[in-house]
């Protein structure tokens, strides 16, 4: 019976040396990406966030290409859904949402900040912040993008914007 025993744990143990643990060790690779929004909707839900002169915005959809450029990790369409907070009159604010780019899924967080103007007058803002890819690409990162924003003159809100963004960051192959 030991000897059953013994043999059944020295199998065991060929096993699970033998198995691929090298996919479970596998080092993070670097993550790169960079796109380029293509349309805007208008969103679900745009309202007063209380008397702060802030904004909500809710479920509003920012669509785009990410580019096939060499060393990037996905390329193709993609979709933003984000809700978030903003002051009117500088557009700053914090967001956060789900992109969708083919089977791949991020959650970002982030924020805008104001950045100055562009020699045309058109009001410049910078994007930071995180994504964590959590379907299809798995892995953690931060990105970043200078709009121009296009404002409505009567509302004062967002009605579109022209955006190259990047995303960087380490994912498991």
């Amino acid at each position: 019976m030991r000897r059953w025993l013994s043999l059944g744990v020295a199998l065991a143990l060929v096993l699970t040396a033998l198995s691929p643990t090298a996919v479970l060790a596998a080092k993070p690779a670097p993550f790169f990406a960079t796109g380029i929004v293509t349309g805007m909707t208008p969103g679900n839900l745009i309202v007063p966030a209380g008397n702060s002169g802030n904004w909500r915005v809710g479920e509003r959809e920012v669509s785009g290409i990410f580019l096939p450029v060499p060393g990037a990790a996905i390329a193709g369409p993609f979709a933003f859904t984000y809700d978030g907070v903003f002051d009117l009159a500088t557009q700053s604010g914090n967001f956060h949402g789900t992109l969708a780019a083919g089977p791949n899924k991020f959650s970002v967080n982030g924020k805008v900040e104001p950045a100055g103007y562009a020699p045309d007058g058109s009001m410049l803002v910078k994007l930071t912040g995180h994504w964590t890819g959590h379907a299809g690409i798995k892995g953690v990162g931060t990105f970043e993008g200078v709009p121009f924003l296009i404002i409505d003159p009567v509302t004062g809100h967002v009605v579109g914007m022209t955006l190259a963004v990047t995303m960087t960051g380490s994912y498991q192959p």
